[in-house]
């Protein structure tokens, strides 16, 4: 805990909600690209959302196969404007995207949730690992949703009453 901090106990019903739970609340349309999409496809999947921070590269029956983030795109933007020198590492992987420009080649492995994922565990992972759009798939795989921590932050609003925005300014 900071200075400052009172210690209060977590809503418990916040903390066992599920994705499921929320789903019409926290879930929303997730940016898709097929798996044989250019990154170009990327970009205009994620500024056609409008929200998300990921498009999400999907095979012919919807199974999530990986993810290509903004900051992977502003990347290869930053090294076609010459605004950033490229590591030997970034360089050949950069050089490999040059070549075909196909998403697979730069995608992510995918960290998705289910309906069953409880809320809690959504907030820890945002927390420690970082994270900040998760996946939702279904039993097979196959992609459902995107849980955008934009919408579970106002899922989760109620956690700061109006007096703490007053106690937070101390004495």
């Amino acid at each position: 805990m900071h200075a400052g901090d009172i210690h209060r106990e977590p809503p418990t019903a916040a903390m066992s909600e599920t994705v499921g739970d929320l789903f019409d609340t926290i879930v929303s349309k997730p940016a898709t690209i097929p798996d044989h999409a250019t990154l170009r496809d990327a970009v205009d999947a994620i500024l056609d959302s409008g929200l998300t921070r990921k498009a999400y590269v999907v095979d012919a029956d919807e199974h999530l196969k990986g993810t290509i983030t903004i900051e992977t795109l502003m990347r290869h933007v930053a090294y076609r404007l010459g605004a950033r020198p490229p590591g030997i590492v970034s360089w050949f992987r950069f050089l490999r995207g040059m070549e075909s420009d196909a998403a697979t080649d730069l995608m992510a492995k995918p960290v998705p949730v289910t309906r069953a994922t409880p809320i809690g565990e959504i907030v820890r992972r945002v927390v420690e690992e970082h994270l900040n759009d998760f996946p939702v798939v279904d039993e097979a795989g196959r992609l459902i949703g995107e849980v955008n921590t934009h919408s579970l932050l106002k899922a989760t609003r109620g956690v700061f009453s109006t007096s703490d925005g007053d106690a937070s300014h101390g004495p």
